[in-house]
């Protein structure tokens, strides 16, 4: 019972402030849909993707605390590490491209993103959910 106290205090984020963490980083991803018209090299979207990327950061750093200390299996592990890499580098091309003056417009950034992070976040609820179902059988 002690070991599902545990897990079940690790998924609910209130050990690594997961949940925190993660409603920041949707805030941010949504804060770029309120600026759809502008360029990836406006100064507005540049300041306000450093923000999603610092909180990208934070968040994928508290996963993976997260991740370390739980029984998942290690192929689970390995894909969720695997996703935070695909996401860093979606990240950097973003940055380089705005860096070479790319004509794109934030809401396709928002889209690639987005959907990227739905995909992720969901997986990791779904993965997360079925672990603890486990437990209680």
């Amino acid at each position: 019972m002690r070991t599902q106290e545990r897990h079940a205090h690790i998924v609910t984020g209130k050990h690594l402030n997961l949940y925190e963490n993660c409603d920041e980083l949707i805030r941010l991803v949504k804060l770029l849909e309120l600026s759809p018209l502008h360029t990836i090299t406006s100064q507005t979207f540049i300041e306000r993707f450093r923000l999603l990327v610092n909180a990208a950061d934070t968040y994928f750093l508290r996963e993976e605390e997260m991740l370390g200390v739980t029984t998942l299996p290690n192929s689970v592990k390995q894909r969720y590490l695997a996703s935070h890499r695909k996401i860093r580098d979606i990240f950097y091309n973003i940055h380089i491209d705005s860096l070479k003056g790319r004509n794109q417009t934030a809401i396709e950034i928002y889209d690639q993103i987005g959907a990227e992070m739905e995909r992720h976040l969901s997986e990791l609820s779904t993965d997360l959910k079925s672990h603890m179902q486990s437990f209680r059988h």
